[in-house]
C-alpha cells in the first residue's frame, strides 16, 4: 500500500511538472496527456487514435467527441493494462496471432520498392501490346546437374542453327519439342505445321524469362535458349500489335469437320460461308444472318455474340482478323481448326490506364509463382546482407553439403543427428550474431520436399540460399519498430485489440454466456426490464373521407358493435358492400403501445371510440375488444437480451474494479487545451 502511495504520488509530480513546464508552449505530441497505472499516453498517440474512431461519433462536436472519446479510452487502457498483468503477453497462441499479424504487416516493408516499380512499369508497358510467338521446348528440372543442363542447352542450339539455315521451325518442333513429344505419347495426331504456335498473349501470360525475352525480340527473329522453370526455350516472334485489351465480337462459324475430307465436303462448307459472306455484303444484318447461317449453338440465337475476351482465349487466326476491323465492320471468312468463320467486331478497349492496372499488375507481381514475384524479395535480401554484413562460413557449407546432407533430401525424408558436435559450427555471422549450422539443418527438416530429378547439393544450395534469405527477412522484420514509427503504432494497435478481445472474453462475453447462475441471478434482480407490455386487443376501421363520410361509419360501426359484430374479416365483408370495395380498410390485432398511430392517440377503453384522426384525411375508429394487462417475460424468451444487458453490467463492474486497482491521471489543463477550451 505504502509503495502504490509513493508510485501515485510521483506521478502526480510528473504530471505537475509537465503541465508547468508546457504551460505557455505549443502544445507537443510527445507531452504525457493521461497515466492508468504506470503506463502512460502521449497526446500523439491519443489524437491519433481519436481521428480514427471520429467517424463513429457523427453529429457530436469536436469537443464533445473528444471528451466522450477520453472516457472510452481510459477504459480501453484500464483493460489493456489488466490483461498485461495477468499474463496475457504471455500466453503462446497470442503471440503466434501477432507474429503472424507482424509478418504480413511487414510485407510492404520486405521488398525492393524501387525494383518492384520498375517491374509495374515494366509489365505495364507490355500490356501495352498483343504478340504472337512460338516455342520449342528444351524440358529441364530447376535443379538438374550441370551436365544435364548442358545437354539440354547444346541441344537447343543446335536446334536453333538448324532453323537459322532454313529448316522449318514447326517441324523442328514436332521432332524436339517436349510438349509435342508428350502429346505424341498420348496419341496426338500427326503434323499439323501450327505445332509450338501460343498463338496471341500479353504481360503476365507467360513466365517471366519468357515474356521479357519475347517482348525485347524483332518479329521473325529466332531467340538463343532462354532459361524458365520449365527448361529451354526457342522461340520466334510471329507479330506484335497494339493491344486491343478486352474484346467484344459475335462470329458466323460453319463448322469443317474431321469427316469433311473430300474435295466436295470441303467445298460444301466454303460454299456455304460464301453464301453468308454474299447476304452480309448485300446489307443483310449480321445478327440475322448469324442466326440463319451459323452452326455454333451456343450463339447462333443471340446473333453470333460471344463472351468478351482478351486475345490469349481466342485462337491466332481470329485475333489477326480483328486487327483488320473497326468497330462495326466484319471480315472476310477466315479458315480456322473449327472451319470457316466471319467476325464482327462490337469493340475493343484498348489498354486501360496505369492508375487502373496498377493494383492488379501488383497483385499479381506479388502472387504469381514466378521469379518476378521474387526478384523484390532477392533484391531486398541482398540489400540487408550489404547493409548488416554476413560472412559466410563457406567451408562448413561445402563440407555440410559432401559429407552430411544425404539423398534422403530428394525424397524429403533427411533428418540430421542433433547430438554430431559439427553442427554446432558456425554457418554465417550476420548483423554480429553467429548462426550455427543446426539451425539451417532443422530448417531443411521442416522445409524438404520430394525432387526425384534433382541433385542432393543443388537442392541444398537451393534450400541454403531460401534459408539465408528467410534469417534476413525475420531479423528485419523484429528491426521495423525502431526504423518505422507508423509501423510500431500498428503493431502496437493490433497488440492491445487483441489483449483487449482475449480480456473482454474472459472476463464479461464468455463469462455471461456460461455463467448460468449468474445470469439466472441477474433476471431475477432485474425482472422489471422484461416485460411484455400492455397490449389492446383492438379492431382498426380506417378510412379517408373522401371516399367514406364519417357519420356514416361511425353509424355503422356502433350498430355493429351493438349487434356483436367484432371480427375483422366479417366487418370487411360488410364495409365492401356498404362503401365499396377499399374505401373501407378493416384490421385486426393485439397493439402495444407504439405500434398503432392511431391507439396511440386515444385512451384505452372498451368499446368503440371516437373518429380519430391522422393526417388531412385519414381516419379510424377502434373497437377495442379487450386489455391484455402486462405481463412477465420468462428467461427463456429473452436469453439473448438478458445475456447482453448481463455482460455490460459485468463491464461496468469490471471498469469499477480496474479504476479502485490502477490510480487514473488526466492532465486537465493539457486536455482542456487540446479541446480548444
Amino acid at each position: 500500500m505504502k509503495s502504490m502511495k509513493k508510485t501515485v504520488g510521483a506521478l502526480l509530480l510528473l504530471l505537475a511538472a509537465l503541465c508547468t513546464a508546457r504551460a505557455q508552449d505549443k502544445i507537443s505530441e510527445h507531452a504525457v496527456l493521461l497515466i492508468v497505472g504506470d503506463d502512460t499516453t502521449t497526446v500523439g498517440e491519443f489524437t491519433r487514435m481519436h481521428a480514427k474512431n471520429a467517424k463513429q461519433m457523427q453529429g457530436v462536436s469536436y469537443q464533445q467527441s473528444l471528451r466522450e472519446y477520453l472516457e472510452l479510452y481510459v477504459n480501453f487502457r484500464l483493460k489493456v493494462k489488466a490483461a498485461v498483468d495477468a499474463g496475457y503477453d504471455t500466453v503462446k497462441y497470442i503471440q503466434d496471432e501477432l507474429q503472424n499479424y507482424r509478418a504480413q504487416a511487414a510485407e510492404p516493408y520486405m521488398m525492393d520498392s524501387e525494383l518492384k516499380e520498375r517491374l509495374v512499369l515494366e509489365a505495364y508497358d507490355h500490356f501495352g501490346y498483343d504478340v504472337h510467338a512460338r516455342h520449342i521446348l528444351f524440358a529441364l528440372s530447376e535443379n538438374a546437374a550441370p551436365a544435364d543442363t548442358l545437354k539440354a542447352y547444346k541441344l537447343a542450339m543446335a536446334v536453333r542453327d538448324s532453323i537459322l539455315k532454313g529448316a522449318d521451325f514447326a517441324e523442328m518442333a514436332y521432332r524436339h519439342s517436349d510438349e509435342i513429344v508428350r502429346r505424341k505419347k498420348r496419341g496426338a495426331s500427326s503434323f499439323t505445321g501450327r505445332e509450338g504456335d501460343l498463338g496471341y498473349f500479353t504481360s503476365f501470360g507467360m513466365v517471366y524469362p519468357f515474356e521479357e525475352a519475347v517482348y525485347n525480340m524483332k518479329i521473325n527473329e529466332v531467340s538463343k535458349p532462354v532459361r524458365t522453370r520449365f527448361g529451354y526455350h526457342i522461340i520466334q516472334l510471329l507479330d506484335k500489335q497494339k493491344a486491343l485489351g478486352k474484346v467484344s465480337i459475335a462470329h458466323i462459324l460453319v463448322k469443317e469437320t474431321s469427316a469433311d475430307t473430300t474435295e466436295g465436303a470441303k467445298a460444301a462448307v466454303k460454299d456455304k460461308i460464301d453464301e453468308a459472306y454474299d447476304r452480309l455484303e448485300r446489307g443483310d444484318a449480321f445478327e440475322a444472318t448469324a442466326r440463319y447461317y451459323s452452326e455454333d449453338v451456343a450463339t447462333a440465337d443471340k446473333g453470333g455474340l460471344l463472351p468478351e475476351f482478351t486475345v490469349s482465349r481466342m485462337m491466332p487466326e481470329v485475333v489477326e482478323a480483328i486487327y483488320t476491323l473497326k468497330p462495326g465492320t466484319y471480315s472476310k471468312p477466315i479458315h480456322t481448326r473449327l472451319g470457316w468463320q466471319i467476325i464482327y467486331l462490337y469493340n475493343a478497349t484498348g489498354v486501360e490506364t496505369l492508375e487502373t492496372l496498377r493494383p492488379e499488375i501488383e497483385y499479381r507481381i506479388r502472387t504469381n509463382r514466378d521469379v518476378r514475384a521474387e526478384m523484390p524479395l532477392q533484391s531486398f535480401a541482398h540489400k540487408l546482407m550489404r547493409e548488416y554484413g554476413i560472412k559466410e562460413n563457406h567451408e562448413v557449407l561445402s563440407t555440410f553439403f559432401k559429407t552430411l546432407l544425404t539423398d534422403e533430401v530428394l525424397k524429403g525424408r533427411w533428418v540430421y543427428d542433433s547430438t554430431n558436435a559439427y553442427y554446432k559450427k558456425t554457418l554465417f555471422v550476420y548483423d554480429g550474431k553467429s548462426v550455427p549450422l543446426s539451425d539451417f539443418a532443422s530448417y531443411i527438416v521442416a522445409n524438404q520436399r520430394s525432387v526425384p530429378d534433382g541433385t542432393r547439393e543443388m537442392v541444398g544450395r537451393r534450400m541454403y540460399e531460401l534459408y539465408r534469405n528467410s534469417y534476413a527477412f525475420q531479423d528485419e522484420i523484429m528491426k521495423l519498430d525502431k526504423k518505422y514509427p507508423e509501423f510500431k503504432e500498428l503493431m502496437d494497435e493490433y497488440r492491445d485489440g487483441i489483449y483487449l478481445f482475449e480480456m473482454m472474453n474472459d472476463q464479461v462475453w464468455a463469462k455471461a454466456s456460461l455463467d448460468t447462475v449468474g445470469l439466472e441471478r441477474f433476471f431475477e434482480a432485474n425482472k422489471a426490464r422484461y416485460m411484455w407490455p400492455k397490449k389492446a386487443d383492438a379492431v382498426l376501421v380506417i378510412y379517408d373521407v373522401r371516399e367514406a363520410a364519417t357519420d356514416k361509419v361511425g353509424k355503422w360501426i356502433q350498430k355493429a358493435y351493438a349487434s356483436g359484430k367484432t371480427d375483422a374479416a366479417q366487418l370487411q365483408k360488410e364495409a365492401d358492400k356498404k362503401f365499396g370495395v377499399g374505401a373501407v380498410r378493416v384490421e385486426e390485432g393485439q397493439y402495444a403501445p407504439g405500434e398503432s398511430m392511431f391507439l396511440d392517440r386515444i385512451a384505452w377503453e372498451e368499446g368503440v371510440s371516437n373518429d380519430i384522426l391522422s393526417g388531412e384525411s385519414l381516419k379510424a375508429f377502434a373497437i377495442i375488444r379487450g386489455i391484455i394487462p402486462e405481463k412477465q417475460k420468462k428467461l427463456e424468451e429473452v436469453r439473448g437480451l438478458v445475456v447482453t444487458d448481463y455482460q455490460n453490467y459485468l463491464d461496468t463492474n469490471w471498469i469499477k474494479e480496474l479504476k479502485a486497482r490502477y490510480p487514473v491521471l488526466i492532465n486537465e489543463t493539457l486536455f482542456r487545451r487540446l479541446n480548444g477550451r
